[in-house]
């Protein structure tokens, strides 16, 4: 297998759910190397759950989430802990810590999972801030920076242990077109400049053609994956008519 066509992130026949209720049933999909991948669905088909088992933050009823090769599920340990620092993770709200200033934020991982000096640790943090665009904002607190601004810091800090994938929930929700569609294009940057994996969450059907190179859309009457593929072919050669007009924006 090549560099470019190597598998970072695979759903092996998942059933995910709460107290043995299946949410979605028997989920199969892989997603390659450098590749924004986006999970799509109406309200309810189970998005946010599926996320939330890919990230290890619940155990599956059955079936097994592998990172780079190694399952997340089986793993225990010290075993877990690296393959849990080989991603990072963007969440709706950003989760910055509001008595911290933008760099500090940015460095708890490195703070956390290293032994770097300070000085290192500082140069990293704003290595990644750079990297977003926020060089110039790494002393503010998250209350004196606009959504997107607070967005970006928390891709800086999610990219701070150099991981391989990243996961993102909902990463245009509460962002104006214009701020959202910056944060498409540095989505597609880190994406094509530092192979990273993208996995995103979203509804925001505009962010999904401008940076998905594949789709799922998720069907909650069945519980399974209705549609794979890339979003733009779906929207015109999908072969559930729903789907279609799921990515078009008709109403049914």
């Amino acid at each position: 297998m090549t560099i470019e066509a190597k598998i970072m992130v695979e759903a092996r026949d998942l059933t995910v759910g709460y107290a043995e209720r299946a949410v979605l049933e028997r989920i199969n999909f892989q997603v390659r190397r450098g590749e924004v991948f986006a999970i799509l669905g109406a309200s309810g088909s189970g998005k946010s759950t599926l996320l939330k088992h890919l990230i290890g933050l619940y155990q599956p009823i059955a079936g097994d989430v592998l990172i780079a090769g190694a399952s997340l599920v089986n793993a225990e340990g010290d075993e877990r802990l690296r393959l849990l620092q080989k991603f990072g993770v963007l969440y709706q709200g950003g989760a910055l810590f509001g008595s911290l200033t933008t760099v500090e934020n940015v460095r708890l991982p490195l703070d956390e999972f290293t032994d770097l000096s300070e000085m290192a640790k500082d140069l990293i943090a704003l290595s990644k801030l750079r990297l977003v665009g926020l060089a110039s904002a790494a002393t503010r607190l998250p209350a004196d920076l606009s959504g997107g601004m607070q967005k970006r810091a928390g891709i800086a800090r999610a990219i701070v242990m150099d991981p391989c994938v990243l996961f993102l929930d909902e990463p245009s929700a509460g962002l104006d077109p214009i701020t959202s569609a910056e944060l498409d294009a540095l989505i597609r940057e880190l994406a094509r400049g530092l192979g990273i994996t993208f996995v995103m969450v979203t509804h925001e059907l505009a962010s999904i053609f401008s940076v998905a190179d594949r789709v799922v859309v998720l069907d909650p009457r069945t519980r399974a994956i209705a549609a794979e593929g890339p979003p733009a072919w779906l929207r015109d050669n999908a072969e559930q008519h729903w789907v279609r007009q799921f990515l078009n924006r008709e109403v049914t």
